[in-house]
Protein backbone atom coordinates (compact mmCIF):
# COMPACT_ATOMS: atom_id res chain seq x y z
CA UNK A 1 0.00 0.00 0.00
CA UNK A 2 1.35 3.54 -0.95
CA UNK A 3 0.52 7.01 0.38
CA UNK A 4 -1.67 9.10 -2.13
CA UNK A 5 -2.87 11.74 -0.43
CA UNK A 6 -1.98 13.46 2.80
CA UNK A 7 -4.60 16.62 4.09
CA UNK A 8 -3.14 18.80 7.23
CA UNK A 9 -5.46 21.83 8.68
CA UNK A 10 -4.55 23.77 11.77
CA UNK A 11 -1.49 21.90 12.57
CA UNK A 12 1.75 24.35 13.50
CA UNK A 13 2.35 26.56 11.09
CA UNK A 14 -0.56 25.39 9.07
CA UNK A 15 -3.67 27.03 9.08
CA UNK A 16 -7.20 26.56 6.77
CA UNK A 17 -5.09 27.26 3.46
CA UNK A 18 -6.48 29.73 0.95
CA UNK A 19 -9.63 27.76 0.26
CA UNK A 20 -10.52 26.97 4.20
CA UNK A 21 -9.58 23.17 3.63
CA UNK A 22 -5.93 23.27 4.95
CA UNK A 23 -3.10 22.18 2.81
CA UNK A 24 -2.25 18.62 0.70
CA UNK A 25 0.55 16.86 -0.52
CA UNK A 26 -0.30 14.44 -3.59
CA UNK A 27 1.93 11.55 -4.69
CA UNK A 28 -0.71 10.33 -7.38
CA UNK A 29 1.86 7.78 -8.62
CA UNK A 30 4.92 10.07 -7.80
CA UNK A 31 7.54 8.32 -6.00
CA UNK A 32 9.18 11.67 -4.68
CA UNK A 33 8.21 14.69 -3.08
CA UNK A 34 10.45 17.51 -2.67
CA UNK A 35 9.22 20.34 -0.52
CA UNK A 36 11.16 23.69 -1.34
CA UNK A 37 10.09 26.94 0.49
CA UNK A 38 11.52 29.75 2.74
CA UNK A 39 12.34 29.08 6.93
CA UNK A 40 9.30 28.65 8.53
CA UNK A 41 6.55 27.89 5.17
CA UNK A 42 5.68 24.22 6.46
CA UNK A 43 8.10 22.07 5.26
CA UNK A 44 9.32 20.34 7.72
CA UNK A 45 5.19 20.62 9.40
CA UNK A 46 4.48 18.48 6.29
CA UNK A 47 6.89 15.50 7.33
CA UNK A 48 6.18 15.83 10.85
CA UNK A 49 2.22 15.61 10.25
CA UNK A 50 2.17 12.03 8.96
CA UNK A 51 4.39 11.00 11.53
CA UNK A 52 1.80 12.43 14.35
CA UNK A 53 -1.05 10.58 12.08
CA UNK A 54 0.46 7.31 11.96
CA UNK A 55 2.12 7.00 15.44
CA UNK A 56 0.37 5.16 17.84
CA UNK A 57 -1.52 7.59 21.10
CA UNK A 58 0.80 10.75 19.70
CA UNK A 59 -0.73 13.26 22.13
CA UNK A 60 -0.67 16.76 21.27
CA UNK A 61 0.91 19.93 22.65
CA UNK A 62 0.39 23.29 22.80
CA UNK A 63 2.39 24.42 20.08
CA UNK A 64 0.97 21.30 17.87
CA UNK A 65 -2.18 23.61 17.58
CA UNK A 66 -2.08 26.40 15.19
CA UNK A 67 -1.48 29.38 16.72
CA UNK A 68 -1.77 27.98 19.79
CA UNK A 69 -5.77 28.15 19.30
CA UNK A 70 -7.20 24.86 20.65
CA UNK A 71 -10.54 26.18 19.63
CA UNK A 72 -9.58 25.27 15.86
CA UNK A 73 -9.00 21.03 16.00
CA UNK A 74 -5.66 19.60 14.50
CA UNK A 75 -6.89 17.24 11.55
CA UNK A 76 -4.78 14.90 9.68
CA UNK A 77 -6.12 12.46 7.12
CA UNK A 78 -4.08 10.23 4.88
CA UNK A 79 -5.21 8.49 1.31
CA UNK A 80 -4.04 5.26 1.17
CA UNK A 81 -4.17 3.03 -2.75
CA UNK A 82 -4.37 -0.66 -3.02
CA UNK A 83 -1.48 -1.67 -4.66
CA UNK A 84 -2.19 -5.15 -4.74
CA UNK A 85 -4.96 -8.00 -4.46
CA UNK A 86 -3.74 -9.09 -1.25
CA UNK A 87 -4.25 -5.09 0.00
CA UNK A 88 -7.30 -5.18 -0.97
CA UNK A 89 -8.35 -8.35 0.81
CA UNK A 90 -6.78 -7.05 3.84
CA UNK A 91 -9.19 -7.73 6.84
CA UNK A 92 -8.91 -4.83 8.69
CA UNK A 93 -9.10 -2.57 5.66
CA UNK A 94 -11.97 -4.61 3.17
CA UNK A 95 -14.50 -2.37 4.34
CA UNK A 96 -13.04 1.03 3.10
CA UNK A 97 -11.71 0.45 -0.29
CA UNK A 98 -13.26 2.79 -2.26
CA UNK A 99 -14.23 2.02 -6.19
CA UNK A 100 -10.50 3.70 -6.78
CA UNK A 101 -9.09 0.97 -4.51
CA UNK A 102 -8.49 4.20 -2.27
CA UNK A 103 -8.79 4.47 1.61
CA UNK A 104 -8.90 7.13 4.25
CA UNK A 105 -8.51 7.54 7.12
CA UNK A 106 -7.99 10.77 9.54
CA UNK A 107 -7.42 11.52 13.25
CA UNK A 108 -8.45 14.65 15.02
CA UNK A 109 -6.84 16.34 18.38
CA UNK A 110 -9.28 18.44 19.97
CA UNK A 111 -7.46 19.65 23.06
CA UNK A 112 -3.69 19.48 24.73
CA UNK A 113 -1.91 16.44 26.30
CA UNK A 114 -5.17 14.39 24.32
CA UNK A 115 -4.60 11.29 21.45
CA UNK A 116 -6.36 12.09 18.46
CA UNK A 117 -10.07 10.97 17.78
CA UNK A 118 -9.63 8.21 15.02
CA UNK A 119 -11.93 8.37 11.93
CA UNK A 120 -12.21 6.38 8.88
CA UNK A 121 -14.69 6.80 5.75
CA UNK A 122 -16.72 4.49 4.28
CA UNK A 123 -17.40 4.96 0.57
CA UNK A 124 -21.12 4.72 1.07
CA UNK A 125 -21.89 5.88 5.09
CA UNK A 126 -18.94 8.64 4.95
CA UNK A 127 -17.45 9.26 8.22
CA UNK A 128 -17.11 6.81 10.96
CA UNK A 129 -16.18 8.69 14.38
CA UNK A 130 -14.14 6.05 16.16
CA UNK A 131 -13.64 4.33 12.69
CA UNK A 132 -12.67 0.63 12.52
CA UNK A 133 -11.75 -1.51 15.89
CA UNK A 134 -8.07 -1.55 16.63
CA UNK A 135 -7.59 1.99 14.43
CA UNK A 136 -3.84 1.98 15.73
CA UNK A 137 -3.45 -1.71 14.14
CA UNK A 138 -5.22 -0.32 11.14
CA UNK A 139 -3.23 2.86 10.31
CA UNK A 140 -0.01 1.02 10.75
CA UNK A 141 -1.43 -2.16 8.28
CA UNK A 142 -2.38 0.72 5.78
CA UNK A 143 -0.03 3.69 6.34
CA UNK A 144 3.75 3.44 4.55
CA UNK A 145 5.57 2.98 7.77
CA UNK A 146 7.23 6.37 8.80
CA UNK A 147 11.55 6.50 8.65
CA UNK A 148 12.80 9.62 9.75
CA UNK A 149 15.95 11.91 8.90
CA UNK A 150 15.88 14.58 10.64
CA UNK A 151 18.15 17.74 10.59
CA UNK A 152 19.36 16.69 13.64
CA UNK A 153 19.15 12.87 13.41
CA UNK A 154 22.68 11.90 15.24
CA UNK A 155 24.43 9.02 13.64
CA UNK A 156 24.50 7.28 17.44
CA UNK A 157 20.95 6.44 16.95
CA UNK A 158 21.78 4.09 14.19
CA UNK A 159 24.81 2.68 15.67
CA UNK A 160 22.59 1.91 18.81
CA UNK A 161 20.18 -0.22 16.90
CA UNK A 162 23.03 -2.12 14.45
CA UNK A 163 24.88 -2.97 17.91
CA UNK A 164 21.26 -4.61 18.85
CA UNK A 165 20.95 -6.14 15.52
CA UNK A 166 24.56 -8.11 15.98
CA UNK A 167 23.70 -9.08 19.75
CA UNK A 168 20.07 -10.17 19.21
CA UNK A 169 20.87 -12.33 15.40
CA UNK A 170 24.53 -13.27 15.36
CA UNK A 171 25.25 -13.75 19.09
CA UNK A 172 22.08 -15.67 19.76
CA UNK A 173 22.50 -17.83 16.45
CA UNK A 174 26.34 -18.79 17.60
CA UNK A 175 25.91 -18.97 20.92
CA UNK A 176 24.93 -23.26 21.29
CA UNK A 177 28.64 -23.59 19.24
CA UNK A 178 31.46 -25.00 20.93
CA UNK A 179 33.90 -22.10 19.82
CA UNK A 180 31.56 -19.85 21.99
CA UNK A 181 30.88 -22.56 25.32
CA UNK A 182 34.96 -22.18 25.04
CA UNK A 183 34.71 -18.16 24.80
CA UNK A 184 37.43 -17.61 27.67
CA UNK A 185 39.92 -19.74 25.90
CA UNK A 186 39.35 -19.20 22.74
CA UNK A 187 38.44 -15.22 22.31
CA UNK A 188 40.35 -14.06 19.05
CA UNK A 189 38.59 -17.09 17.36
CA UNK A 190 35.31 -16.51 18.52
CA UNK A 191 36.03 -12.57 17.51
CA UNK A 192 36.74 -13.65 14.34
CA UNK A 193 33.86 -15.96 13.78
CA UNK A 194 31.83 -13.53 14.56
CA UNK A 195 33.35 -10.30 13.01
CA UNK A 196 33.53 -12.34 9.64
CA UNK A 197 30.35 -14.18 9.80
CA UNK A 198 28.24 -14.30 6.68
CA UNK A 199 25.47 -12.06 8.33
CA UNK A 200 27.98 -9.64 9.50
CA UNK A 201 29.31 -9.73 6.09
CA UNK A 202 25.85 -9.32 4.42
CA UNK A 203 25.07 -6.39 7.40
CA UNK A 204 28.62 -4.51 6.00
CA UNK A 205 27.78 -5.16 1.96
CA UNK A 206 24.61 -3.48 2.73
CA UNK A 207 25.64 -0.61 4.39
CA UNK A 208 28.90 -0.45 1.68
CA UNK A 209 25.77 -0.57 -1.24
CA UNK A 210 24.58 2.96 -1.33
CA UNK A 211 28.26 4.34 0.43
CA UNK A 212 29.79 3.46 -2.49
CA UNK A 213 28.09 5.25 -4.89
CA UNK A 214 28.72 8.87 -2.85
CA UNK A 215 32.66 8.26 -1.83
CA UNK A 216 33.66 5.25 -3.79
CA UNK A 217 36.90 5.28 -1.66
CA UNK A 218 35.30 4.56 1.68
CA UNK A 219 34.28 1.38 3.15
CA UNK A 220 32.40 0.63 6.67
CA UNK A 221 33.70 -2.36 8.62
CA UNK A 222 31.96 -3.71 11.33
CA UNK A 223 34.20 -5.31 14.43
CA UNK A 224 34.80 -4.78 18.17
CA UNK A 225 37.22 -3.11 20.31
CA UNK A 226 39.11 -6.42 21.72
CA UNK A 227 37.23 -7.05 24.83
CA UNK A 228 37.28 -9.90 26.50
CA UNK A 229 33.38 -11.04 26.43
CA UNK A 230 32.56 -11.15 24.04
CA UNK A 231 28.82 -11.32 24.63
CA UNK A 232 29.06 -7.92 26.49
CA UNK A 233 31.77 -6.85 23.82
CA UNK A 234 29.25 -7.41 20.95
CA UNK A 235 26.49 -6.30 23.23
CA UNK A 236 28.01 -2.45 23.90
CA UNK A 237 30.97 -2.08 21.81
CA UNK A 238 29.92 -3.10 18.45
CA UNK A 239 32.02 -0.47 16.36
CA UNK A 240 31.74 1.20 12.67
CA UNK A 241 35.32 1.83 11.46
CA UNK A 242 35.94 3.35 7.85
CA UNK A 243 38.47 2.31 5.78
CA UNK A 244 39.93 4.71 2.37
CA UNK A 245 41.89 3.25 0.04
CA UNK A 246 45.59 2.72 1.39
CA UNK A 247 44.95 4.14 4.69
CA UNK A 248 44.27 2.36 7.79
CA UNK A 249 40.34 2.05 9.59
CA UNK A 250 39.32 4.55 11.71
CA UNK A 251 36.26 5.29 14.10
CA UNK A 252 33.66 6.39 12.50
CA UNK A 253 33.35 9.31 14.92
CA UNK A 254 36.24 10.67 13.95
CA UNK A 255 34.82 11.55 10.60
CA UNK A 256 33.03 14.69 8.89
CA UNK A 257 29.43 15.06 9.47
CA UNK A 258 29.02 14.48 5.65
CA UNK A 259 30.11 10.84 6.07
CA UNK A 260 28.28 10.03 9.11
CA UNK A 261 25.37 11.44 7.53
CA UNK A 262 25.84 9.60 4.33
CA UNK A 263 25.79 6.23 7.20
CA UNK A 264 22.57 6.96 8.07
CA UNK A 265 21.00 7.16 4.46
CA UNK A 266 23.27 3.78 3.52
CA UNK A 267 22.28 2.15 6.98
CA UNK A 268 18.20 2.68 6.01
CA UNK A 269 18.61 1.73 2.32
CA UNK A 270 20.72 -1.62 3.22
CA UNK A 271 18.90 -2.29 6.83
CA UNK A 272 15.65 -0.72 7.07
CA UNK A 273 13.69 -3.64 7.24
CA UNK A 274 16.05 -5.30 10.01
CA UNK A 275 16.60 -1.67 12.08
CA UNK A 276 12.87 -1.33 12.14
CA UNK A 277 11.94 -4.71 13.31
CA UNK A 278 15.00 -4.51 16.30
CA UNK A 279 12.94 -1.49 17.52
CA UNK A 280 10.28 -3.84 18.68
CA UNK A 281 10.14 -6.45 21.78
CA UNK A 282 11.07 -9.79 21.46
CA UNK A 283 7.32 -11.12 21.14
CA UNK A 284 6.60 -8.34 18.57
CA UNK A 285 9.06 -9.66 15.97
CA UNK A 286 8.97 -11.36 12.84
CA UNK A 287 12.20 -13.84 12.25
CA UNK A 288 11.61 -12.94 8.45
CA UNK A 289 12.24 -9.52 8.86
CA UNK A 290 15.88 -10.67 9.80
CA UNK A 291 16.44 -12.41 6.57
CA UNK A 292 18.38 -10.40 3.62
CA UNK A 293 17.30 -10.57 -0.46
CA UNK A 294 19.54 -12.87 -1.91
CA UNK A 295 18.06 -12.20 -5.06
CA UNK A 296 16.45 -9.58 -7.32
CA UNK A 297 13.09 -9.75 -8.58
CA UNK A 298 12.83 -8.94 -12.09
CA UNK A 299 8.93 -8.48 -11.65
CA UNK A 300 8.85 -4.61 -11.68
CA UNK A 301 5.39 -4.53 -9.27
CA UNK A 302 7.05 -6.78 -6.78
CA UNK A 303 9.96 -4.04 -6.68
CA UNK A 304 8.06 -1.10 -6.17
CA UNK A 305 4.98 -1.90 -3.69
CA UNK A 306 5.81 0.49 -1.13
CA UNK A 307 5.48 -0.04 2.56
CA UNK A 308 7.88 2.91 4.11
CA UNK A 309 8.14 6.50 3.32
CA UNK A 310 11.70 8.09 4.05
CA UNK A 311 10.87 11.53 5.97
CA UNK A 312 14.57 13.21 5.14
CA UNK A 313 14.91 16.45 6.56
CA UNK A 314 17.69 18.81 4.12
CA UNK A 315 19.64 15.94 2.52
CA UNK A 316 21.82 18.19 1.40
CA UNK A 317 23.19 18.90 4.77
CA UNK A 318 27.28 19.23 5.04
CA UNK A 319 27.71 17.32 1.67
CA UNK A 320 30.00 18.61 -0.70
CA UNK A 321 28.13 19.81 -4.26
CA UNK A 322 29.23 16.56 -5.50
CA UNK A 323 27.98 14.65 -2.47
CA UNK A 324 24.62 16.28 -3.35
CA UNK A 325 24.40 15.45 -6.95
CA UNK A 326 25.11 11.50 -5.74
CA UNK A 327 22.83 11.63 -2.65
CA UNK A 328 19.97 13.13 -5.31
CA UNK A 329 20.70 9.94 -7.55
CA UNK A 330 20.36 7.69 -4.71
CA UNK A 331 16.93 9.16 -3.54
CA UNK A 332 15.47 8.99 -7.21
CA UNK A 333 17.06 5.47 -6.84
CA UNK A 334 16.11 4.77 -3.56
CA UNK A 335 12.29 6.03 -4.41
CA UNK A 336 12.04 4.23 -7.72
CA UNK A 337 13.53 0.59 -6.90
CA UNK A 338 12.45 -0.43 -2.90
CA UNK A 339 9.55 -0.40 -0.82
CA UNK A 340 10.19 3.67 0.10
CA UNK A 341 8.26 6.50 -0.85
CA UNK A 342 10.03 9.96 -0.32
CA UNK A 343 9.31 12.85 1.35
CA UNK A 344 11.93 15.30 1.40
CA UNK A 345 12.68 19.02 2.79
CA UNK A 346 14.99 20.83 0.97
CA UNK A 347 16.71 24.39 0.40
CA UNK A 348 18.77 23.38 -2.44
CA UNK A 349 17.67 23.23 -5.89
CA UNK A 350 20.47 20.77 -7.08
CA UNK A 351 18.58 18.22 -5.28
CA UNK A 352 15.93 18.59 -7.61
CA UNK A 353 15.26 16.95 -11.09
CA UNK A 354 11.79 17.48 -12.58
CA UNK A 355 12.92 15.85 -15.66
CA UNK A 356 13.05 12.25 -13.27
CA UNK A 357 9.85 10.42 -13.76
CA UNK A 358 7.59 9.68 -10.81
CA UNK A 359 9.46 13.19 -9.12
CA UNK A 360 7.22 15.92 -8.56
CA UNK A 361 7.96 19.48 -6.18
CA UNK A 362 5.39 21.10 -3.94
CA UNK A 363 6.75 24.54 -3.06
CA UNK A 364 5.48 25.61 0.58
CA UNK A 365 4.88 29.82 0.83
CA UNK A 366 2.78 32.28 3.10
CA UNK A 367 0.70 34.42 0.75
CA UNK A 368 -0.02 38.33 1.93
CA UNK A 369 -2.63 37.63 3.91
CA UNK A 370 0.03 35.11 6.24
CA UNK A 371 -1.97 32.37 5.21
CA UNK A 372 0.62 28.75 4.86
CA UNK A 373 -0.04 27.69 0.91
CA UNK A 374 1.09 24.64 -1.03
CA UNK A 375 1.85 25.02 -4.35
CA UNK A 376 2.48 21.65 -6.32
CA UNK A 377 3.64 20.50 -9.72
CA UNK A 378 0.98 17.95 -11.26
CA UNK A 379 2.55 14.77 -12.96
CA UNK A 380 1.42 15.91 -16.28
CA UNK A 381 2.67 19.31 -16.21
CA UNK A 382 5.51 18.59 -18.38
CA UNK A 383 5.16 17.00 -21.73
CA UNK A 384 7.49 14.21 -22.83
CA UNK A 385 9.64 17.03 -25.14
CA UNK A 386 9.49 19.32 -21.89
CA UNK A 387 10.73 16.59 -20.08
CA UNK A 388 13.39 16.26 -22.02
CA UNK A 389 14.03 20.28 -22.06
CA UNK A 390 13.97 20.20 -18.70
CA UNK A 391 16.53 17.43 -18.42
CA UNK A 392 19.26 19.69 -20.67
CA UNK A 393 18.52 22.75 -18.60
CA UNK A 394 19.69 20.99 -15.62
CA UNK A 395 22.72 19.21 -17.77
CA UNK A 396 23.65 22.99 -18.77
CA UNK A 397 22.70 24.67 -15.60
CA UNK A 398 22.12 22.51 -12.04
CA UNK A 399 21.10 25.30 -10.41
CA UNK A 400 17.87 26.12 -12.62
CA UNK A 401 15.69 24.59 -10.08
CA UNK A 402 15.89 27.51 -8.04
CA UNK A 403 13.52 29.46 -9.59
CA UNK A 404 10.85 27.74 -8.27
CA UNK A 405 12.75 28.37 -4.90
CA UNK A 406 11.83 32.48 -5.04
CA UNK A 407 8.48 34.40 -4.83
CA UNK A 408 9.84 36.77 -7.65
CA UNK A 409 11.75 36.09 -10.36
CA UNK A 410 12.92 37.73 -13.80
CA UNK A 411 13.42 35.73 -17.08
CA UNK A 412 15.63 36.26 -19.43
CA UNK A 413 16.76 35.01 -22.86
CA UNK A 414 20.29 34.22 -22.73
CA UNK A 415 23.77 34.95 -21.19
CA UNK A 416 24.29 38.50 -22.20
CA UNK A 417 20.79 39.39 -20.31
CA UNK A 418 21.63 37.00 -17.55
CA UNK A 419 24.91 39.29 -17.18
CA UNK A 420 23.58 42.73 -17.30
CA UNK A 421 20.71 42.74 -15.31
CA UNK A 422 21.99 40.84 -12.39
CA UNK A 423 24.81 43.47 -12.32
CA UNK A 424 22.44 46.34 -13.00
CA UNK A 425 20.67 44.87 -10.09
CA UNK A 426 23.60 44.47 -7.57
CA UNK A 427 24.29 48.33 -8.49
CA UNK A 428 20.73 49.66 -7.39
CA UNK A 429 21.03 47.44 -4.02
CA UNK A 430 24.51 48.68 -3.43
CA UNK A 431 23.01 52.49 -4.33
CA UNK A 432 20.54 52.12 -1.78
CA UNK A 433 17.70 52.59 -4.96
CA UNK A 434 15.71 48.87 -3.51
CA UNK A 435 15.98 46.94 -0.56
CA UNK A 436 16.29 43.53 -2.23
CA UNK A 437 16.94 41.76 -5.34
CA UNK A 438 14.56 39.90 -7.83
CA UNK A 439 16.17 36.29 -8.84
CA UNK A 440 17.29 36.42 -12.64
CA UNK A 441 16.74 33.32 -14.52
CA UNK A 442 18.65 32.79 -17.65
CA UNK A 443 16.47 30.22 -19.94
CA UNK A 444 18.78 29.61 -22.62
CA UNK A 445 17.12 30.49 -25.66
CA UNK A 446 13.75 32.55 -25.81
CA UNK A 447 12.03 29.18 -27.25
CA UNK A 448 12.34 27.91 -23.44
CA UNK A 449 10.57 31.34 -21.70
CA UNK A 450 6.93 29.62 -22.13
CA UNK A 451 8.06 26.51 -20.60
CA UNK A 452 9.09 28.56 -17.66
CA UNK A 453 6.23 30.84 -17.54
CA UNK A 454 4.24 28.01 -17.45
CA UNK A 455 5.82 26.20 -14.34
CA UNK A 456 5.56 29.46 -12.68
CA UNK A 457 2.29 30.37 -13.10
CA UNK A 458 1.65 27.07 -11.44
CA UNK A 459 3.49 27.86 -8.25
CA UNK A 460 2.03 31.34 -8.32
CA UNK A 461 4.99 32.67 -8.66
CA UNK A 462 5.16 36.58 -9.44
CA UNK A 463 7.51 36.74 -12.75
CA UNK A 464 8.76 39.58 -14.89
CA UNK A 465 9.84 38.20 -18.93
CA UNK A 466 12.51 40.39 -20.94
CA UNK A 467 13.22 39.36 -24.26
CA UNK A 468 14.05 40.70 -27.35
CA UNK A 469 11.21 42.16 -30.00
CA UNK A 470 13.05 40.53 -32.81
CA UNK A 471 11.70 41.08 -36.43
CA UNK A 472 8.00 39.58 -38.14
CA UNK A 473 10.13 38.03 -40.42
CA UNK A 474 13.32 36.35 -41.42
CA UNK A 475 15.63 37.68 -44.42
CA UNK A 476 14.50 35.33 -46.41
CA UNK A 477 10.22 37.45 -45.95
CA UNK A 478 9.30 34.14 -44.33
CA UNK A 479 7.48 34.42 -40.94
CA UNK A 480 10.32 34.46 -38.27
CA UNK A 481 9.95 31.61 -35.71
CA UNK A 482 11.11 34.04 -32.77
CA UNK A 483 8.16 36.28 -33.76
CA UNK A 484 5.84 33.57 -33.19
CA UNK A 485 7.41 32.82 -29.90
CA UNK A 486 6.10 36.45 -28.74
CA UNK A 487 2.93 35.79 -29.10
CA UNK A 488 3.13 32.71 -27.34
CA UNK A 489 4.52 34.58 -24.76
CA UNK A 490 2.03 37.13 -24.20
CA UNK A 491 -0.63 34.22 -24.25
CA UNK A 492 1.23 32.77 -21.03
CA UNK A 493 1.21 36.61 -19.69
CA UNK A 494 -2.60 36.84 -20.23
CA UNK A 495 -3.12 33.37 -18.88
CA UNK A 496 -0.68 33.84 -15.46
CA UNK A 497 -3.56 37.33 -14.67
CA UNK A 498 -5.96 35.52 -14.97
CA UNK A 499 -4.95 32.98 -12.29
CA UNK A 500 -4.05 36.10 -10.29
CA UNK A 501 -0.69 35.71 -11.07
CA UNK A 502 1.72 38.75 -11.05
CA UNK A 503 2.85 38.81 -15.02
CA UNK A 504 4.36 41.37 -16.90
CA UNK A 505 6.00 41.47 -19.96
CA UNK A 506 9.11 43.87 -21.45
CA UNK A 507 10.90 44.01 -24.72
CA UNK A 508 14.16 44.83 -26.03
CA UNK A 509 13.56 46.96 -29.31
CA UNK A 510 15.30 45.21 -31.17
CA UNK A 511 17.43 43.27 -28.99
CA UNK A 512 19.07 43.99 -25.96
CA UNK A 513 22.00 46.30 -27.64
CA UNK A 514 19.87 48.34 -29.38
CA UNK A 515 17.76 48.27 -26.55
CA UNK A 516 20.39 49.89 -24.86
CA UNK A 517 21.80 52.39 -27.16
CA UNK A 518 25.62 50.20 -27.51
CA UNK A 519 27.21 48.00 -29.64
CA UNK A 520 28.86 45.13 -28.94
CA UNK A 521 32.95 44.13 -29.08
CA UNK A 522 32.86 40.97 -30.82
CA UNK A 523 36.47 40.93 -29.21
CA UNK A 524 34.65 40.54 -26.26
CA UNK A 525 31.71 38.99 -27.01
CA UNK A 526 28.36 39.64 -25.88
CA UNK A 527 28.18 38.51 -22.34
CA UNK A 528 31.23 40.48 -21.13
CA UNK A 529 30.62 43.54 -23.24
CA UNK A 530 27.05 43.89 -21.60
CA UNK A 531 28.82 43.26 -18.48
CA UNK A 532 31.24 46.30 -19.34
CA UNK A 533 28.70 48.60 -21.01
CA UNK A 534 26.22 48.44 -17.64
CA UNK A 535 29.14 49.10 -15.36
CA UNK A 536 29.07 52.53 -16.74
CA UNK A 537 25.79 53.39 -17.40
CA UNK A 538 23.85 56.40 -14.65
CA UNK A 539 20.96 54.15 -13.02
CA UNK A 540 18.24 57.04 -13.25
CA UNK A 541 19.25 56.83 -17.31
CA UNK A 542 15.61 55.42 -18.84
CA UNK A 543 16.98 55.78 -22.03
CA UNK A 544 18.73 52.24 -21.52
CA UNK A 545 15.77 49.88 -21.42
CA UNK A 546 17.24 47.33 -18.94
CA UNK A 547 17.48 50.40 -16.45
CA UNK A 548 13.31 51.16 -16.97
CA UNK A 549 12.31 47.93 -16.84
CA UNK A 550 14.80 47.22 -13.65
CA UNK A 551 13.29 50.42 -12.02
CA UNK A 552 9.77 49.27 -12.41
CA UNK A 553 10.35 45.61 -11.12
CA UNK A 554 12.53 46.66 -7.82
CA UNK A 555 9.87 49.11 -7.19
CA UNK A 556 11.93 52.54 -7.60
CA UNK A 557 9.63 53.87 -10.24
CA UNK A 558 5.75 53.22 -11.79
CA UNK A 559 5.28 52.59 -15.63
CA UNK A 560 2.52 51.11 -17.30
CA UNK A 561 3.07 47.43 -17.07
CA UNK A 562 0.52 47.01 -20.23
CA UNK A 563 3.08 48.65 -22.15
CA UNK A 564 4.66 45.32 -24.24
CA UNK A 565 1.36 43.98 -25.13
CA UNK A 566 1.06 41.77 -28.01
CA UNK A 567 -0.99 44.77 -29.88
CA UNK A 568 1.87 47.33 -29.00
CA UNK A 569 4.23 44.62 -30.78
CA UNK A 570 2.61 44.64 -33.69
CA UNK A 571 2.20 48.47 -34.16
CA UNK A 572 6.28 48.96 -32.99
CA UNK A 573 7.08 46.63 -36.53
CA UNK A 574 5.04 48.66 -38.90
CA UNK A 575 6.40 51.82 -37.07
CA UNK A 576 9.81 50.52 -38.02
Amino acid sequence: MRLKKLKIKNFRGIGIGAEGDGVEVEFDSNNIIFICGENNAGKSTILEAYDMLVTANRKAKLNDFHEKNMSKPIEIEAWVQAETDSDREHKALAKLWDADGVAKVRKKWLSEDAVGAKETKDPLKGWNTGGAGGMDTLLQNACPTPVWIRGSTAPEEILALLQSLVQETILKALSSKPVYLNAIEAVEKLEKEITESKYSKQIQKNLNLALSEVFPSLKFLLGSEGNTNIYELFKKSTVVSIEQDGKPAMDFMTHGHGVRRQFIVSALRGLAKQLEEIKKTAKQRKAHNFEFDTEISNDQSKREVKSRILLIEEPELYLHPEAIRCIRDLIYELGNDSEFQILAATHAPIMVDLSKPHTTLVRACVNENKVNELHQVSHDLFTPDERDCMKMLNYFNPHVCEAFFNDKVVLVEGDTEAVAIRAIMTRMISAGLADESVHVVNCGTKNNIPFFQRVLTHFKISHWVLHDVDSRTDKNGDKNSAWTLNEKIWEAIEYSKSKNVNATRFTFESEFETGNGYKYRSSLGKPYSAFLECQEWELDDLTKQSIKYLRFILGIDSIDDELHSQDYLETLVEMR
